[in-house]
């Protein structure tokens, strides 16, 4: 009797010992290649690794730094905590992360490590993976990544050093729609004001350098160099700054950027909505300032959204005069990203947020840069820009 008593002992502690072990070995987490560049790259629960240009990941290419993106795994959520420590674009599908922005990676989607190459995904893997073959490398890269920055920035960012910055060029009704704003801004003019930018934070912010010897940032990351451009700014104040559009669309084409760095609107969540609401409410009071072009014409309308898949880095709410009179605007992707559900309203975004903690973007969204020209005003199919264009001035915008 207690020969038997002990062996069921002995084999209940057996039992529990396997049952431990099956446990741990179904949590497990690999950064996969898409490309089948390198070997699965383990990701424990919890532990932040570094990811970049080496021997492990087997890239080369000098665009992509040593430490190009910090990974975490959270294996209670599923997803995988992607954060851009390198100058040059990381990307989750077709919306690029910034520098210093996160977002979360989740099996089923890829990842793009710099500039919409090197794919990679997330695979969480159960007890019969990783196959053998690859349990001995990723073992190695657990110790040969190093460990991410701890430290991060506060307040605003680090900035790239100044690039080029030419003058807007387009409809001299935005160069002087800045005058419209004096009493607004203040009573100085920005436009002529030549000192240096001071930053709305406590101190000066310093800025980092170009990247790797000295290459210049990616195109995508300039919109920070032109937040500390006075010549193109139209109001600041200690959470916002207002600038003309480099290449405005419209008569009036503006952006307003939050100091505070916020990747795109797909990592919005509840705790941004104070911010969305102070740049509605700043985009509105401009546009509210701007005066029609005669006696005869009345105040130019004004739409004031977000591109649903932006190309630039870094969050920017658009505030954009329907008259759509601008040479710079030329393509079918130029007016669809303006007028079709590629455009998300201000007000829509904030909704969206404040009801589901989060904007939804539909899976389709990136085709309907693709529909055919239709006028805003009258859905009129248009064959070409031009003829487009000339339609637009029957409706005396």
């Amino acid at each position: 009797m207690v020969r038997g008593e002990v062996c069921l002992a002995s084999f209940l502690k057996h039992l529990f010992i396997a049952c431990g072990e099956r446990r741990c070995a179904m949590q497990t987490c690999w950064l996969v290649s898409g490309d089948s560049r390198h070997e699965p790259i383990a990701l424990p629960d919890g532990t932040t690794v570094v990811v970049g240009r080496c021997r492990l990941t087997r890239i080369k290419d000098t665009r992509c730094s040593r430490q190009q993106i910090s990974v975490q795994a959270m294996y209670s959520k599923r997803v995988v905590l992607i954060k851009q420590l390198g100058v040059n674009p990381t990307s989750i599908e077709t919306v690029e992360l910034g520098h210093h922005g996160e977002a979360e990676l989740r099996p089923g989607q890829t990842l793009h490590v710099v500039n919409a190459s090197y794919p990679m995904h997330v695979e969480f893997r159960g007890p019969a993976s990783p196959p053998p073959s690859t349990l001995a490398s990723a073992s190695a890269s657990a110790s040969a990544l190093a460990p991410a920055p701890t430290t991060s920035p506060s307040g605003r960012p680090s900035h790239l050093p100044k690039r080029a910055w030419h003058s807007p060029s387009g409809s001299d009704s935005q160069a002087g729609s800045i005058r419209k704003f004096l009493k607004f801004v203040g009573g100085k003019d920005r436009a002529k004001d030549n000192s240096p930018s001071v930053s709305p934070t406590k101190g000066n912010a310093q800025k980092s350098p170009t990247g790797q010897r000295g290459q210049p940032a990616h195109w995508s990351q300039s919109l920070r160099d032109a937040m500390d451009d006075p010549s193109v700014q139209i109001f600041r104040d200690d959470q916002v700054v207002v600038i003309l559009d480099k290449f405005p669309k419209a008569r009036h084409h503006w952006l307003v950027l939050p100091w505070r760095f916020v990747a795109n609107v797909g990592v919005l969540r509840a705790d941004h909505l104070p911010l969305l609401r102070h740049m509605h409410d700043v985009a509105e009071r401009l546009s509210r300032q701007v005066q029609p072009l005669g006696a005869a014409t009345a105040p130019p309308t004004f739409r004031l959204g977000y591109h649903a898949i932006p190309s630039m880095s870094r969050i920017h709410m658009h505030v954009i005069s329907q008259d759509f009179d601008s040479p710079r605007l030329k393509t079918k992707k130029h007016w669809n990203s303006f007028t079709t559900g590629y455009f998300i309203d201000s007000e829509v975004v904030m909704r969206m947020v404040e009801e589901d903690g989060r904007v939804v973007i539909p899976e389709d969204t990136a085709e309907l840069l693709k529909k055919p020209l239709q006028c805003h005003m009258c859905h009129r199919e248009i064959s070409t820009i031009p003829k487009l264009k000339e339609h637009l001035g029957t409706h005396k915008l």
